[in-house]
């Protein structure tokens, strides 16, 4: 946890992937959205277009291609539905079902992509249509939902066992051009047959401003997941260290490609608390980004830029870009440092103040309760607390937890505004607590229950004299040092700490001054590290040198459960020959 929680593991809550191996275009041109895409405004819908994968559609389409309009009948192979989920666990099966949803109709015109839709026929709590495709023969339960469509998805594989011959004489190519031209898309199915083999694959770079005391300077987003749509034709791809992704479909001339954001790889899941609708806290956070078509496509570039306004979704997605940069670039050091890394899939939640201006989540915490079996009493914890916040959504929100419960949480409208304007500190943090995490994976679900037991009943982090507290000054010491340590190996000189940098921080860590904290020995693992010390300003006697971070890692075994203990094991494991020094080394923090 960090710094001043007041019980932030049950506030919190409101409050390596894909790399293409392909040869990487460095330098590419910036191409424009074919549509109008904005921040902090309505997504405007136009008119209802004409679905060319309808079944009727379809089945025209093949006829007038093969001129046999009755030896074969095409047969539908999806339905297009639109579902009206009521509660958290029929969200939570479509959620499960792995179905790619959307709160914007499939086959309207939209004129104008923005921060959110209002679906005319949205319910008064807030519930509103969710649209998808599904397999014949999907299981919908008791969730209300209405079919759209019936379609024919032609597929490079074959067609359906009536539709063999099909297969053998008309290409999918051929046949989505036609019914293209039926549909009335003049444009998207010209040229179809002196172009075969033109088609475009989505590609380009999405960067983030890093803002450092006023200075914006635009960085990669690492391993963001990003969604290329074309009608029902779906791609995926994921930004490597560059900020460079290609999606994995390719479309043809005059295609107009949606292309969307989504926070989200196999390392992390990032979620936000933002009182729109609420469903949409149910999934993990996306930018869509608008259509592109042709060679464009080929050439996109986006930025997601910073915003003074703590409760703009632009600040959020900003913020959400920082947290999927922190999980790669930490779980990077702990490779490079032979570190465990935090578990995978981690469920992340960002959240800000509320209505009320008063904060759901404190600052920041590492409660890890999806990785946990038991957490039942955090959730009574958490539910009395949503309850009296008065926030819009709270009651939705208890819901939300128990479906997808926080492993990392911050809370960036936080008491002071630098832990959301510089990229430095908001990195800090989250490398923090994902060391936190990185502890968590070593010693277990026991300790950890233990250790956040101790947060609840003391109300943060408590005093040094309180029982427990060992668990909190070893923890907190370790989480602090991986922190200052890997954000002075990212940032260097460039941060926004007062002239110094994050290693002059650590190394001029006082045990026992005037701070609130300074019983936690925040500075010890850096001192067991580095050469030399600045007596004259911490007054630690520090003759300990050439020891690794792997292995003050290696001494945090589930049974260190006090700085003592921690002292011991790594005498015991690791420092025989500097026991003495190690000792009065400790000594200097009081301990």
């Amino acid at each position: 946890m960090k710094r001043k929680i007041y019980s932030t593991l049950f506030i919190a809550i409101v409050g390596t992937g894909l790399i293409s191996c392909k040869k990487e275009e460095l330098q590419i041109s910036t191409s424009i959205s074919t549509t109008k895409v904005v921040d902090e405004q309505e997504t405007k819908v136009g008119k209802k277009l004409n679905n060319p994968f309808a079944i009727d559609n379809m089945r025209n389409a093949y006829a007038s291609i093969s001129n046999q309009k009755s030896l074969l009948k095409l047969e539908s192979n999806k339905l297009y539905v639109k579902f009206l989920p009521m509660n958290s666990d029929e969200l939570n099966k479509l959620n499960s079902d792995s179905l790619i949803l959307s709160d914007i109709p499939l086959d309207v015109e939209v004129n104008q992509y923005g921060t959110f839709y209002n679906d005319p026929a949205t319910l008064s709590n807030g519930t509103t249509w969710l649209y998808t495709t599904v397999d014949l023969g999907y299981d919908f339960g008791n969730i209300k939902y209405e079919i759209i469509d019936s379609l024919y998805l032609p597929n490079e594989e074959g067609f359906t066992q009536k539709s063999k011959n099909l297969f053998t004489t008309i290409s999918k190519d051929e046949l989505e051009s036609k019914a293209l031209e039926l549909a009335g898309y003049v444009d998207e199915s010209k040229n179809e047959f002196e172009n075969k083999t033109t088609r475009h694959r989505p590609k380009g770079y999405i960067r983030v401003q890093q803002s450092i005391n006023g200075s914006n300077l635009p960085v990669p987003v690492k391993q963001l997941k990003i969604r290329s749509r074309w009608w029902f034709d779906y791609g995926t791809g994921y930004t490597n260290d560059n900020g460079y992704f290609e999606c994995n479909e390719t479309y043809k001339k005059n295609r107009k490609v949606n292309i969307i954001c989504i926070f989200e790889n196999p390392s992390v899941n990032i979620r936000a608390i933002k009182g729109t609708q609420f469903w949409d806290i149910f999934f993990t956070e996306r930018k869509n980004i608008g259509e592109f078509e042709n060679s464009a496509m080929e050439s996109i570039n986006y930025t997601f830029n910073n915003s003074a306004d703590v409760n703009s979704d632009s600040k959020r997605k900003w913020m959400c870009c920082h947290a999927i940069n922190s999980v790669r670039e930490y779980n990077v050091f702990c490779s490079q440092n032979n570190v465990m890394a935090p578990p995978s899939d981690l469920n992340m939640w960002l959240t800000n103040a509320n209505s009320k201006g008063n904060s759901l989540s404190i600052y920041a915490s590492a409660p890890m309760l999806k990785q946990m079996a038991n957490s039942s009493f955090l959730l009574d914890a958490i539910q009395f607390l949503l309850v009296f916040t008065g926030h819009k959504w709270a009651s939705v929100s208890i819901e939300v937890l128990k479906q997808y419960p926080p492993d990392i949480t911050y809370n960036y409208s936080g008491d002071a505004a630098a832990h959301f304007t510089h990229s430095d500190r908001i990195t800090q943090v989250f490398y923090h607590e994902l060391a936190h995490a990185s502890h968590y994976k070593k010693v277990g679900i026991s300790y950890w229950t233990s250790y956040i037991t101790y947060i609840l009943k003391n109300d943060g982090y408590g005093e040094s004299t309180d029982s427990g507290s060992g668990r909190i000054a070893i923890s907190e010491a370790w989480a602090e040092f991986c922190a200052d340590r890997f954000a002075h190996l990212r940032y260097g000189v460039n941060t926004s700490i007062g002239g110094i940098t994050w290693f002059d921080k650590i190394e001029n860590f006082m045990p026992y001054n005037s701070s609130y904290w300074a019983w936690r020995p925040e500075g010890v693992m850096h001192d067991l590290i580095d050469l030399g010390e600045p007596f004259w300003l911490t007054n630690v006697n520090d003759n300990v040198s050439g020891f690794s971070i792997s292995q003050c890692f290696g001494a945090m075994d589930a049974d260190v459960i006090s700085v003592n203990g921690y002292k011991n094991r790594f005498i015991a494991k690791y420092g025989i020959n500097q026991q003495e020094n190690i000792n009065t080394l400790f000594k200097s923090y009081g301990y």
